[in-house]
């Protein structure tokens, strides 16, 4: 075994800390023997060593990476920059897991369960009103919801959230009230408006809407005879 586990006195026993998967596959080897590093006092922080030890595996829970991220923060003066480079993302990134420590604590082992995508249980924190979210939470892991659907909750809650805000502060105003009016529709023949209430629907064959044609020059001759004698009159 090149790399050696990780274990912490537990009584009249060692704790392994980080190696299982080694320490089983020297088992399987037939080794009775394995190099180890004991950590005690200081040195000692479980969360820091789980994280550490499964870096680059896709099933690390992101509250332990949260608290990893922390601890490295509070105790070695990480900063977010060089956090990001460390794990190759973004600061955004980081401040996100780190945002996971301000969860409730139901949402935190929700998180840590992986029965909630963290994304969704950030998004849920955005409501304030504890009992409201923590009914959407218990909604949304009950039922399954997607991140799509919780955002849609989320989003549809602020927003009559801040409808009542306004209300209450007096910044809503009543929008104006806009008159009705009746749709028109233009004449085929005559080419006037009249009311939809009006309207007449009439079924033709093609020979009969050449008549319709006809007819439609005529009456628009008539109105141009009406309207030039109208002009003399007044003229």
């Amino acid at each position: 075994m090149i790399e050696p586990i990780v274990v912490s006195k537990n009584g009249d026993f060692y704790e392994i800390i980080a190696g299982h998967r080694r320490y089983e596959a020297a088992k399987i080897a037939g080794l009775v023997e394995v190099p180890c590093v004991v950590v005690e006092g200081d040195d000692y922080d479980p969360d820091a060593w789980k994280v550490d030890e499964n870096l680059m595996r896709e099933d690390v829970s992101k509250m332990d990476l949260a608290r990893y991220l922390m601890h490295e923060m509070k105790d070695h003066g990480a900063t977010v920059e060089q956090l990001a480079k460390k794990f190759s993302k973004t600061t955004a990134w980081v401040n996100a897991m780190l945002s996971l420590l301000n969860l409730d604590p139901y949402l935190q082992e929700a998180v840590h369960d992986g029965v909630i995508p963290y994304a969704s249980a950030l998004e849920l924190q955005k409501i304030k009103d504890p009992i409201a979210r923590e009914s959407l939470a218990r909604s949304a892991i009950q039922g399954g919801a997607s991140h799509r659907t919780i955002v849609s909750w989320v989003q549809h809650y602020r927003g009559q959230d801040e409808f009542k805000r306004k209300v209450e502060s007096g910044e809503y105003v009543e929008p104006p009230t806009i008159p009705y009016e009746p749709l028109k529709f233009v004449c085929y023949l005559c080419g006037d408006r009249h009311d939809t209430t009006s309207m007449i629907i009439v079924k033709v064959g093609p020979d009969c809407f050449a008549l319709l044609e006809q007819l439609k020059a005529i009456a628009i001759r008539e109105n141009l005879i009406k309207t030039k004698e109208e002009n003399n009159g007044t003229g």
